[in-house]
């Protein structure tokens, strides 16, 4: 398996931010499940969706789990499409 980078702190955040958008983002249940199904921790589920999510891929980032963050992505992606 090949190695991804991490992501540079504002470019996640910018990502986080687009994913937890009070508007066209998820929902704060939604990030909670799917946090929960690619086996990444969620920190504080009382915490902003933004955030939450920035500090969620981020220690999994420093953990050395930057397939998690694609895994993430890609996930969003394929949900986006289906829900679309």
């Amino acid at each position: 398996m090949s190695y991804v980078p991490l992501f540079a702190d504002n470019v996640l955040k910018k990502i986080c931010d687009i994913l937890g958008d009070t508007y066209a983002g998820l929902t704060g249940s939604e990030i909670g499940e799917l946090l929960h199904r690619l086996g990444i921790e969620d920190p504080l589920p009382t915490m902003t969706k933004r955030k939450r999510l920035f500090l969620s891929l981020k220690k999994n980032g420093k953990k050395g789990i930057d397939a998690a963050i694609m895994s993430w992505l890609l996930f969003m992606l394929l949900w986006i499409q289906f829900a679309m």
